[in-house]
């Protein structure tokens, strides 16, 4: 009696070498080609299969306007994968299977992430500051205005967050919480008090917990790879005299 056949992959080697063509490929048109031949397909169907097995439907989107937002996402940073890259978690190099799935769950989760946070960000911000305005404990004072080497510093960070968000071992706490950060720097002036230019400790830790949906134990957990990130940053751009 014959064997059973293997059922093909939808992402196999032919595809794993279709995306390093489509990284050397020159022109629009030869991207183009290479993506509707021999990606287009698979990544469909990689998108559609990770949000049904993980129910990463949002509330206010319909499945088709998701699907497409993600599918839309996932070709801006298709050129963004480093074959040559070795993943810290198994010591090889990176697969394009991996790096798609990373940034499709990544998209996914910013945006059940998203639908819940735009519900209460104009609520929090407002409660925020009345709250924590005269809390002089944990209040510090800052300059009357960023320098650019300031806000250079937070485009940097912003910039090696994301990065760092489609490496393979990101967990879903941690990349809640890389969402949470790159979320606060572009909005930074919202959380800064207007009359006496004090930044409150307490309500970044608010912010970051209304956003992720996490314990104050959950975020402490997970916020290591963001701390040493900033200091990575911040050392390196005092070593090249740009802060």
């Amino acid at each position: 009696m014959p064997g059973k056949k293997a059922k093909k992959k939808y992402f196999d080697e032919e595809q794993e070498r279709a995306s390093i063509m489509y990284l050397t490929a020159t022109t629009i048109s030869e991207k183009n080609k290479i993506y509707n031949t021999y990606l287009q397909h698979p990544l469909e169907k990689m998108t559609e299969s990770i949000i049904r097995r993980y129910k990463l439907y949002v509330e206010g989107m319909t499945y088709e306007e998701l699907f497409s937002d993600t599918i839309s996402y996932l070709i801006t940073k298709m050129d963004k994968y480093d074959p040559h890259r070795i993943s810290d978690k198994t010591g090889k190099t990176t697969r394009a299977y991996s790096y798609f799935q990373t940034i499709i769950k990544n998209r996914l989760l910013a945006n059940r992430v998203k639908e819940h946070t735009n519900m209460k960000r104009y609520y929090f911000y407002e409660d925020a500051y009345r709250a924590f305005e005269n809390n002089e404990e944990y209040s510090y004072e800052i300059d009357d205005q960023f320098d650019t080497s300031v806000t250079d510093m937070m485009k940097n960070i912003i910039r090696s967050i994301e990065k760092e968000l489609a490496e393979d071992d990101i967990s879903v706490n941690e990349n809640k919480i890389g969402l949470a950060i790159i979320d606060l720097i572009n909005n930074w002036e919202m959380i800064f008090e207007s009359n006496n230019n004090k930044f409150n400790k307490n309500i970044v830790l608010k912010f970051i917990r209304e956003y992720t949906l996490l314990t104050t134990k959950d975020i402490r957990n997970n916020i290591g790879r963001f701390k040493a990130l900033y200091f990575l940053v911040k050392d390196d751009m005092i070593e090249n005299n740009e802060l």
